[in-house]
């Protein structure tokens, strides 16, 4: 790789003001073989680390000499304890135009509970540690600077547009300052995230260790661990020093790596105009949250409580004893010892597997309590995390539920949410459908309920540019009928609910690259009848039987798959020799590219419409993202029309080859809103 050619002009040294421009002759732009030292040499001064070791080794050059990391340098920490040095630092940040800050709790980690001190970073080597006053009576370290004086001072450097901000997770640090709008900052996670997804870099050790070759000290070995573990006052405080100031440190320089890496691989657009816009977006639907009715959850809780009791007494029935169904050591001796099921299998430790698979294995052979114990399961998961658990969560402030969105927490761009999950409740039981009546719009708001249709489908047709499945997609036909005809030979006017139900597996099973056993699982029909149904199916649809060679086959040269919008999901097992490993892998190269595409334009989608200035904080808000759908908090008044804005956005964020299309429904609550 060379930089950049320039062409050299002479101008003539006669009358300036008549010369002319004369460019060197043809021949001294003959190609020439590059000078891989010198080559080597510019990259090293531009800091492209990687490429800098993989052309020296390339070029049997591996002695040269790579700049090494500022880490090694002389460092210059300090310890800030008034407001007058702090504002000193601040403006010396302000003045260089960048700045790393993280915040840290009672055990040195980043946290928006119990902030305890503070770090900041102003140039490659020097950073400043900033204890403060925290909590009641709390001031380990004989600061003089309070939170309020923290969030005062740090203000004018959040707000400044011209002076860019690294964090690590942003989103978190933005819980601190509720009514300050960051601006001009960029976020390392999410940046490495962009970078490749799917790579396990989950803090700034990890990112200083691959960017920097160095390592940083873990927050354990500073606050200890276990009955050695310290309070915060009992450290020396140059201990504390020394660890959030070589991580603040460490943030403002592996920016520069990330900054060069997104470039370099080709993840710049998927990080600016997909995953860092959710920053704040997220940010604001988090602070928002969503009304609980815990009346509803209370009945609801009840009424699963009495039912989980009776299930236990007929599972106690049908084993012949009582014991704990929770335990699955127990239930394994329960199924395989005492009652001798067949189907068992055992584990390295020599205790009896019990999971779902296993339990549905036997429920096919109409073993009634396994069937038993599936609903038990069920039941106490919703009790134990929604039905009993969610009232425990409600903000005494707000009223309201808050749950936390994970931007890097998937291997495909999918976002996740924690504290609470409210992305798992079930959609097709009545159970979970009971869970999700509790959420509920205030007196004169109605929920709005935005759900992509077939959007991963619709992709699939896009991708494999399947004629087909794109007309029926254009026509606007039920896909399902139409594939149960294609496959089974019968017109579409005499296609069964069974038919179009068998369909509908085939059509999403092939999606996540379904096997014929797993088909025949699913349907409950022979390995070959399986086997049939999927020959028949790419014998209409070949186009996508070639999609999933492709993908499989670019994903064993490169480790990676690609969704339509450039993101990278990596698959490092699509090699390995572990043909278990191996097939997993393969099955994800088939369907990465269209769950990661689909999350890639529901984010899009949600830029689209915060941008458009459909989300009004009194009259129209965004609360939940659930997948391929969007939950809206509407004034009545403006129902109607928000609806319109909604769909006319999601359906028009992105250009495919065939429509995409949106489910809206209103309610009262979620579940009449879906």
């Amino acid at each position: 790789m060379l930089p950049p050619a320039v062409l050299v002009r002479r101008t003539r040294e006669t009358n300036p003001s008549t010369s002319s421009e004369v460019i060197e002759s043809i021949a001294d732009f003959k190609y020439k073989k590059p000078d891989h030292k010198k080559v080597i040499e510019f990259l090293a001064k531009m800091e492209f680390t990687n490429l800098v070791k993989r052309l020296s080794k390339k070029n049997n050059l591996s002695n040269f000499d790579i700049p090494k990391s500022e880490m090694d340098t002389e460092k210059h920490y300090k310890i800030v304890y008034n407001i007058k040095d702090l504002k000193l630092i601040i403006n010396k940040a302000i003045n260089n135009g960048v700045c790393s800050i993280a915040f840290f709790d009672e055990e040195l980690e980043n946290s928006s509970n119990i902030v305890s001190s503070f770090a900041l970073s102003y140039e490659p080597g020097s950073a400043v540690y900033i204890p403060i006053i925290f909590g009641e009576n709390k001031n380990p370290h004989k600061s003089n600077i309070t939170l309020s004086d923290m969030r005062d001072c740090l203000n004018d450097i959040l707000v400044n547009s011209a002076t860019l901000k690294i964090f690590y997770d942003i989103k978190t640090s933005m819980k601190i300052f509720p009514n300050i709008s960051i601006n001009s900052y960029d976020d390392l996670m999410i940046m490495s995230y962009s970078v490749g997804t799917g790579k396990s870099l989950n803090s700034v050790n990890d990112l200083a260790k691959k960017d920097l070759d160095y390592n940083l000290p873990e927050s354990k070995e500073i606050i200890g661990t276990g009955r050695d573990k310290k309070n915060i006052s009992e450290i020396d405080i140059n201990a504390i020093k020394e660890y959030s100031c070589a991580n603040v440190d460490a943030m403002l320089q592996v920016y520069n790596k990330l900054r060069n890496d997104l470039i370099l691989k080709q993840s710049y657009s998927t990080h600016q105009i997909i995953d860092k816009p959710m920053i704040r977006i997220l940010s604001i639907i988090e602070q928002q949250g969503v009304l609980l009715d815990t009346n509803v959850l209370k009945k609801t809780s009840l009424d699963f409580n009495s039912r989980l009791g009776a299930l236990e007494k007929k599972i106690y029935k049908e084993a012949g004893r009582e014991f704990n169904i929770g335990s699955p050591k127990q239930l394994g001796e329960i199924f395989f010892d005492e009652m001798g099921f067949d189907g068992g299998k055992k584990s390295k430790s020599g205790s009896w597997s019990t999971s779902a698979d296993i339990l549905e294995d036997l429920v096919q052979q109409d073993v009634l309590i396994a069937k038993l114990v599936l609903d038990w399961r069920q039941l106490s998961k919703l009790i134990n995390t929604y039905s009993d658990k969610l009232p425990s969560l409600v903000n005494p402030n707000t009223k309201r539920i808050h749950t936390n969105y994970l931007l890097a927490g998937t291997s495909t761009g999918r976002l996740s949410s924690n504290d609470p999950n409210l992305q798992n409740i079930p959609i097709r039981t009545e159970d979970g459908r009971k869970i999700r009546q509790a959420f509920v719009a205030p007196k004169n708001s109605k929920l709005i309920s935005a759900d992509y249709s077939q959007i991963e489908l619709r992709l699939l047709a896009h991708i494999a540019n399947v004629p087909k499945l794109n007309e029926a997609f254009k026509n606007r036909l039920d896909i399902h009928t139409m594939t149960a005809s294609q496959v089974f030979s019968i017109a579409e006017s005499k296609i069964s609910s069974d038919l179009r139900r068998r369909a509908k597996a085939i059509n999403f099973g092939i999606i996540y690259g379904i096997s014929p056993y797993g088909l025949a699982k699913q349907l409950n029909i022979s390995n070959s009848e399986a086997k049939t149904y999927i020959e028949k199916y790419f014998n209409q649809f070949p186009g996508i039987k070639e999609y999933m060679k492709t993908q499989v086959d670019f994903c064993k040269k490169n480790d990676y798959v690609l969704t339509p919008f450039g993101r990278k999901i990596y698959l490092y097992n699509i090699n390995d020799k572990n043909k278990i490993r191996q097939s997993f892998a393969e099955r994800q190269a088939i369907n990465a590219p269209l769950q990661g595409g689909a999350a890639d334009i529901i984010k899009l989608a949600m830029k689209k419409i915060s941008h458009e200035k459909i989300l009004n904080s009194k009259n129209c808000k965004l609360l939940l993202q659930v997948h391929d759908e969007l939950i809206f908090e509407v004034n009545d008044s403006e129902v109607q029309k928000s609806k319109k804005l909604i769909r006319d956005s999601m359906e028009n964020v992105i250009n495919l080859n065939v429509p995409l299309l949106v489910d809206i429904g209103t309610g009262q609550n979620w579940n009449d809103a879906h």
